[in-house]
């Protein structure tokens, strides 16, 4: 077996510093993995797993941070999909719709944040009779 040449240390201290904590790690975890290695690959696989989980969930929550700003323009379109009519009426006489996304208008009215599901809604709360 052929010698491998190891790569000098850094002359920078804080990288010279942190080369010796990976190769001690790197020798550790070759170690443990060559005396237990169906060990050594389960917990690779769920040291891999949380890591991912980890960056998915700061993807995700980066995503949600700034995604409202993205469609600031259309925050007052009520939007339904799928729009299926039910063939029914509330008690106000509206037709009701299905829809797994529905999204009300929001109003802000009298420094309140209030919903508004249909038009009637809509034009009932900006009326003088409403709030």
């Amino acid at each position: 077996m052929e010698q491998i040449e190891i790569k000098p240390y850094s002359n920078n201290f804080f990288i010279k510093a942190f080369q010796k904590i990976y190769r001690y790690y790197l020798g550790a975890w070759y170690g443990f993995n060559d005396k237990h290695p169906k060990l050594g690959n389960l917990l690779y696989k769920i040291g891999f797993f949380f890591l991912f989980s980890m960056a998915v969930t700061v993807i995700q929550f980066l995503i949600m941070l700034f995604l409202p700003y993205a469609f600031s323009s259309i925050w007052d379109i009520p939007f339904c999909f799928p729009r299926v009519n039910l063939g029914l009426k509330d008690a106000s006489g509206n037709d009701l719709f299905f829809g797994i996304f529905n999204e009300p208008v929001q109003i802000l009215l009298n420094e309140k944040l209030i919903q508004a599901y249909t038009s009637f809604d809509v034009n009932h709360l900006l009326s003088d009779g409403g709030l």
